[in-house]
């Protein structure tokens, strides 16, 4: 499976991905979701490590003995989102026919423009 991410810039996440869409066209790749599920990333968490814990978490209800970084992932999670609203994001996240995309605040900057990043 290939997980990718990107971000855009926008008012709002529509917005920014629409952006995205018009600005994927210049490469010639274009992300087939047209819909995105937004999430609060906790603020005690960088942007990267926040999607390093997101992967390390795909796995997680397959049977086999878990290494520490993913107990300590999903741990994290689960505390942050609860386990309801956690197994939702990773059913989205891990869905690869799912017209739906994980969508996050990275940070605000001026005029209300925002940088989103979408994960698919």
């Amino acid at each position: 499976m290939c997980y990718r991410r990107a971000y855009s810039y926008g008012n709002n996440p529509t917005e920014a991905l629409i952006f995205l869409k018009v600005n994927e066209i210049g490469y010639g790749s274009i992300i087939k979701q047209t819909k995105y599920y937004i999430i609060d990333k906790p603020d005690d968490i960088r942007c990267k490590k926040f999607e390093l814990y997101l992967n390390l978490c795909i796995n997680h209800d397959c049977k086999r003995e878990k290494t520490k970084s993913e107990n300590k992932a999903y741990n994290y999670l689960t505390s942050v989102y609860g386990y309801n609203k956690f197994k939702k994001i990773m059913s989205i996240y891990t869905n690869n026919n799912s017209d739906i995309t994980i969508c996050y605040i990275d940070k605000e900057l001026s005029n209300k423009l925002k940088c989103y990043r979408f994960l698919y």
